[in-house]
């Protein structure tokens, strides 16, 4: 079996907006691409996709 030419393991991304909110963009995101994979990332814009990456 391949073994992962990039591994990600529950990732988390937040921003502050002001004192007290939080935004969370990504929570708990698992990935893992493998030699000769295409993968694309589909999602409704704000869904954190450019975080990700």
């Amino acid at each position: 079996m391949n073994k992962p030419v990039l591994e990600l393991a529950s990732i988390e991304k937040s921003f502050s907006k002001g004192s007290s909110n939080k935004i969370e963009v990504l929570k708990g995101v698992d990935l893992q691409l493998f030699p000769g994979e295409i993968v694309a990332l589909v999602a409704p814009s704000g869904a954190g996709k450019s975080t990700l990456l």
